[in-house]
């Protein structure tokens, strides 16, 4: 007979029931975890150690904000003077940055691991109608790129991408393009803005907001190193919105927004949260450019008592 006890993961600190006797346990959900990052490391020529669980903590631990050492130490549970040499290594492999004390993950890393998370950058970026789940939904994102360095050669690019008229005189010297499913606009060498699909959360948990942000810069950090390979001497500074009163984050297919609606006949308005009901689905949204990232915790507080009224009249007329 097995005796199966509940013992806590080494690395996610969660309690598992396991019949493993083994002094360090680690549940089978991290140690997939950590197998699929380990072999992402192409070769002992780029990266000439081994990865440890310890390592793989410190990566978990800084996936959530940058962090000085001493509390990363206190998070992990790592001796200072183990956790400089982990530090030493990790950066030495690229994996981590060290500003003075301070300590963040490298770009590519932080892609690593979303990946491996899965947040399908690809899947999730465009509206899909048939999707019932409910979910939060950035949109209607959009603004310019700051050009430090225009593209050579520049009106032989007009030909061979969809020429747009430009100004008062509307002769066509600017061209669109589509790339990750942004529409980009050049107005001329030194002008060039960026719409942005939707961008959607499978989740109704406020801690998961933080997704719909990350994935909105992995996206405007990929787009700009596609444009600066497509655009030979094309350098851009940075991203700059614009349109801010016209950038919203919504409670997709809400209870609360449905329910507003039938009892007001109306939809609810009141300058930072409004109902409305969007390409046939009932929306909660946040539409204060100021105050949206703190109103969308209000809206789902809302969309939470929603939903448990919902379910508590649903049980009583059964």
């Amino acid at each position: 007979m097995v005796l199966r006890k509940y013992r806590e993961c080494g690395i996610c600190g969660q309690e598992k029931r396991t019949s493993v006797k083994y002094k360090d346990f680690i549940c089978k959900r991290c140690r997939g975890f950590r197998k699929r990052l380990f072999s992402q490391i192409s070769g002992t020529e780029n990266y000439p150690y081994v990865l440890g669980d310890r390592d793989f903590l410190v990566l978990l631990c800084l996936e959530k904000g940058d962090l000085p050492i001493n509390r990363i130490s206190i998070r992990t549970r790592i001796p200072l003077s183990t956790l400089y040499k982990i530090i030493s290594r990790l950066s030495g492999g690229g994996f981590i940055e060290k500003r003075g004390m301070i300590c963040s993950l490298t770009k590519s890393t932080k892609q690593k691991i979303l990946d491996l998370k899965g947040w399908d950058l690809d899947g999730l970026l465009i509206r899909n109608k048939k999707r019932a789940r409910p979910c939060i939904r950035f949109h209607a994102l959009q603004g310019k790129l700051s050009v430090s360095s225009p593209p050579r050669n520049y009106s032989n690019y007009l030909n061979k991408y969809v020429r747009i008229p430009v100004g008062r005189n509307k002769k066509e010297t600017g061209f669109k393009l589509m790339i990750s499913n942004c529409l980009i606009i050049f107005y001329s060498s030194t002008s060039i803005s960026i719409c942005f699909p939707d961008v959607l959360v499978n989740s109704l948990d406020e801690h998961r907001v933080a997704e719909g942000y990350c994935k909105i810069g992995l996206l405007i950090d990929s787009v700009i190193e596609k444009l600066e390979r497509m655009f030979n001497g094309l350098k851009i500074d940075w991203f700059c919105p614009f349109g801010l009163d016209n950038q919203h984050i919504a409670i997709k297919d809400s209870k609360y927004a449905r329910r507003y609606y039938e009892e007001n006949k109306e939809f609810l308005d009141d300058g930072n949260l409004i109902t409305d009901k969007s390409h046939g689905y009932y929306e909660l949204e946040a539409v204060n450019p100021k105050t949206a990232g703190g109103d969308i915790m209000e809206c789902l507080r809302l969309e939470k008592e929603s939903r448990k009224s919902y379910q508590i009249i649903k049980k009583s007329v059964k």
